[in-house]
């Protein structure tokens, strides 16, 4: 989970000493990418890097807005050993930080866990069902469910008894595929129960992620609404 070191400093204003308090916290993140991915979706985990400590400092903002930015560490998680490529759409290839055997990627070590679809409805290897069973049922990861990542969720059975979003246009399939779940996607483009956050097709994913930042406790407030301001998303509301 998030790591910190002693968050005060010294800092010389003027002839002035004065105790800064900054955050150092490091938030990770993983990306569970089980197969294919569009890039529009992946982008959307682009706005957790905005907010950033080094994405602002290198803005040149306030120092004050800096220090409340945390430090962001992503990771590109797949059943496959790190080092390898992930196939992306419009002939993109991204490289796998990790695989899901990796030791710094197990519940209890990431703070945020976004699901991406692969444009298909499975199968799966049963190495990545685990790997989410287990992150869920840690229940100390925030899971943020892109677009058709839906179905991976509902394949590996962590939807039951939730509210749930996934795309609008797919929303009588998963109604049949899933029993159990409350599908909103046909009236929400995102939704939170609890520690799961789910999101409709696409561009979608970008309000969804906007949402959760701005409701999240890693993220101070006014250093989420400028990265979003920056990003120009998260205006669109949450019901269609």
């Amino acid at each position: 989970m998030s790591h910190f070191i002693h968050p005060f400093e010294i800092r010389r204003v003027g002839d002035q000493s004065i105790l800064v308090c900054r955050n150092m916290e490091t938030v990770k993140i993983g990306v569970l990418v089980p197969g294919r991915v569009q890039l529009l979706e992946l982008a959307c985990f682009d706005i957790l890097h905005l907010m950033s400590k080094s994405h602002l400092a290198s803005l040149g903002l306030s120092e004050a807005l800096v220090d409340s930015a945390p430090n962001v560490e992503i990771s590109y998680i797949t059943s496959s050993p790190a080092g390898g490529s992930i196939s992306a759409s419009s002939n993109a290839q991204i490289t796998a930080t990790h695989s899901v055997k990796d030791a710094e990627v197990q519940p209890g070590k990431l703070d945020i866990l976004l699901v991406l679809g692969s444009g298909t409805k499975g199968p799966w290897d049963q190495d990545i069902l685990d790997f989410l069973r287990d992150h869920l049922a840690d229940d100390s990861t925030d899971v943020l469910v892109g677009s058709t990542g839906v179905y991976l969720c509902g394949d590996a059975g962590v939807l039951r008894g939730k509210s749930v979003a996934g795309p609008r246009a797919l929303q009588d399939d998963l109604k049949a595929r899933y029993e159990g779940v409350d599908f909103v996607g046909d009236r929400f483009r995102w939704v939170q129960d609890g520690r799961l956050w789910s999101g409709g097709s696409m561009a979608n994913c970008n309000n969804l992620v906007a949402a959760y930042a701005l409701r999240s406790s890693h993220f101070a407030r006014p250093v989420a609404e400028i990265a979003i301001a920056m990003a120009d998303i998260g205006d669109r509301p949450q019901q269609y």
